[in-house]
């Protein structure tokens, strides 16, 4: 993770959980912690910015910012450890 300082960090995560994919960006934002949103979405080539109803897909490359702890969270949402 990158540190921003005052406990902020930005981090981005390949997607490999299952049952996450074919969810939209608004269905992960509600699961995931307060303090933390979805700063980019990649896929492929492409990165942008999503829009709340952007499906994700597995293996997609999900980039989030916010506190600390919420960040640390999201991605273990994400992404398997297997």
């Amino acid at each position: 993770m990158n540190d921003f300082g005052g406990h902020h960090d930005i981090f981005g995560s390949k997607m490999t959980v299952e049952r996450i994919a074919g969810k939209s960006i608004r269905e992960l934002t509600d699961e995931i912690s307060g303090g933390c949103l979805i700063a980019e979405i990649g896929r492929g080539d492409d990165a942008r910015v999503p829009e709340a109803d952007e499906a994700i897909e597995f293996g997609d490359r999900i980039t989030f910012l916010g506190d600390s702890a919420g960040v640390k969270k999201a991605v273990g949402q994400i992404h398997s450890h297997d």
